[in-house]
């Protein structure tokens, strides 16, 4: 469901040592794979809007950043040819576009969270501004 069983926290603590013996136990997390073979949910879990994308790019270097590193994608934005540790002229930063995609344009996740949490659309716009 959507919310945390409660006790989870500390199940998971006591399993990773904090118990009376400092001991961690090993472990296995299941989930109801809903009767279906490894394979079969693989495929479903890697849906992207991303896909439709690869055959454009198979023979090409990409850079895919999950996280919020916004300096590494500055870095590759204003090189030369998208090699580190180069410096494209102003010139050549005016008449070049690399393709950039989002695949959420959210500000904030839409979640339980009791703090908005910032989605990838907040990115984006931090993005665009540090670029100009």
């Amino acid at each position: 469901g959507t919310k945390a069983v409660p006790e989870a926290k500390s199940a998971l603590r006591f399993l990773d040592g904090e118990n009376k013996l400092k001991k961690k136990i090993p472990f296995i997390l299941l989930t109801n794979g809903g009767g279906v073979t490894e394979i079969k949910k693989a495929e479903e879990l890697t849906h992207s809007p991303m896909r439709q994308l690869v055959p454009m790019f198979k023979d090409s270097e990409v850079l895919i950043i999950g996280g919020a590193d916004l300096q590494i994608i500055l870095d590759v934005l204003q090189s030369k040819d998208g090699y580190f540790e180069t410096s494209s002229s102003p010139q050549e930063l005016l008449t070049r576009n690399f393709p950039l995609y989002f695949s959420n344009p959210d500000i904030i996740w839409s979640n339980e969270c009791l703090i908005p949490r910032m989605a990838q659309g907040s990115f984006r716009l931090c993005l665009e501004h540090l670029y100009e």
